[in-house]
């Protein structure tokens, strides 16, 4: 029982120390451009796959008239062609996929392929042609290593956003037949496997400076997506990254996913914070709303900032008028307490226009519209209120102060 606990610590020690090489040579992307990074990945197979399978029957054909011309046995070769349909297959396959939009988790099962069947091919050919050098099934021995180190590094250019398929392409495509050729004892063989064993390590390193060049570029296009999609100030949605939220809503509770709602929300007064107080104190202020709604508003909930004192919130789990005044007398509730500024306390009014799908509208700009209106007039009537004069306010409108 002792001997079997420390095997059984010796392979979980060994895994770890393997899983910790791996990491070290494949060092996890940043989590905010994964998804990111597998798309660029299989945008790059989309462009480069069906240009290798080609080139890959064009090289079959010439090393088959080699073949021919030479004399060499059919035995030897004529299997070749079976490749060559393969590719053909693959390619026609590769091609009809592209057609059709692919999903996160495709995505991420094409690449998972790609790897493997790279890793696959390749370890096959490598194995063909270290045996056609070995038992000099050729008038050339070279010849079948020198197309393979050819194809090897072609495969690794172009699947350079793949780590494990470009690197397995150069590792076991050119190494194995390099390093034989390097103890064949034949000058020849002895340079060319050398210099193409010194090219893979040169390679490698610009594969590794291409992928952090890669990450690079995919954070500062996610850095520059962000800042065009948010309010600087409070880090709420703007007003494009809003409707685009909303929009997918929509689609879903057009289909039956869900229902939304939403609510318009405007600071009564605002311009006399900033004329009294400084602007200082008016960001102050709708730093504190935006994080009070965020707080008010609940997970499912989606805010942004449409611009000045004005705020909305997109509710994808509302379904009926009650939950809709529910939910907007729970952000009246949260706003009305003071902001603390600068030792002092400001003190927040605000008024609320809602509309819910599909009742008010059937589509975001109408939602919004019949938002709007309830919200102006809830405001018309709060002034009227203080003039002591009574108007109706229509349905979805809500105040407070």
């Amino acid at each position: 029982m002792a001997n079997a606990g420390t095997s059984a610590d010796s392979d979980s020690g060994a895994r770890t120390r393997i899983a910790r090489l791996w990491l070290r040579l494949f060092p996890a992307p940043p989590a905010v451009i994964r998804t990111l990074l597998a798309r660029d990945q299989y945008e790059a197979i989309q462009r480069n796959i069906p240009q290798l399978h080609m080139v890959a029957i064009l090289n079959l054909l010439i090393i088959d008239v080699v073949l021919y011309m030479q004399g060499t046995q059919p035995i030897y070769w004529a299997w070749t062609p079976l490749i060559a349909l393969f590719n053909m297959g693959r390619l026609i396959q590769w091609r009809r996929r592209f057609r059709r939009p692919a999903s996160p988790a495709n995505i991420d099962r094409y690449l998972h392929g790609v790897d493997v069947a790279c890793t696959a091919s390749i370890a096959l050919c490598s194995l063909l042609s270290c045996l056609s050098f070995q038992m000099q099934w050729l008038d050339h021995p070279v010849l079948i290593p020198i197309s393979l180190a050819f194809g090897a590094f072609s495969i690794a250019h172009c699947l350079a956003p793949l780590r494990v398929a470009s690197h397995a392409a150069l590792i076991v495509g050119v190494l194995p037949s390099g390093l034989l050729m390097m103890i064949s004892g034949d000058f020849l063989a002895l340079v060319i496997g050398f210099s193409a064993s010194s090219v893979v390590f040169l390679k490698i390193s610009f594969l590794r400076d291409q992928y952090r060049m890669t990450l690079d570029r995919l954070d500062m296009h996610r850095r520059v997506d962000e800042l065009a999609r948010t309010d600087p100030l409070t880090g709420l949605a703007n007003r494009r990254a809003f409707h685009d939220v909303a929009d997918r809503a929509l689609a879903k509770a057009r289909r039956g996913d869900g229902a939304i709602a939403l609510a318009l929300i405007d600071l009564d007064a605002f311009k006399p914070i900033n004329d009294a107080l400084g602007h200082a104190a008016g960001d102050a202020v709708l730093c504190a709303v935006a994080a009070r709604l965020q707080a008010a508003a609940g997970r499912g909930a989606r805010i942004g900032r449409m611009g000045g004192d004005e705020f909305v919130i997109l509710f994808t789990d509302v379904r009926t008028d009650a939950d809709l005044s529910s939910c907007t007398a729970a952000l009246l509730s949260a706003l009305v307490l003071p902001v603390g500024y600068e030792g002092g306390r400001i003190h927040v009014a605000a008024s609320i226009g809602s509309a819910r799908f599909p009742a008010h509208g059937n589509d975001i700009d109408q939602l919004l519209r019949h938002a709007d209106k309830a919200l102006y007039a809830v405001k018309a009537a709060s002034r009227a209120h203080r003039d002591d004069v009574r108007n109706d306010v229509p349905a979805g409108a809500v105040s407070a102060a």
